[in-house]
């Protein structure tokens, strides 16, 4: 298989569920094609 690249100079992309896994991966990729990213997650707050 062959690799595709992607050029996203200039673009803005919006991530949302970056905080971690997947999105955080997601996030990171498209910063590295270029593209100015913004990150938005929430994270409950869990009690013990």
């Amino acid at each position: 298989m062959g690799t595709i690249s992607y050029d996203f100079d200039e673009e803005t992309v919006i991530v949302t569920g970056g905080a971690s896994g997947i999105g955080r991966e997601v996030a990171r990729r498209f910063g590295d094609a270029g593209a100015t990213v913004i990150v938005a997650d929430i994270r409950e707050h869990q009690s013990n």
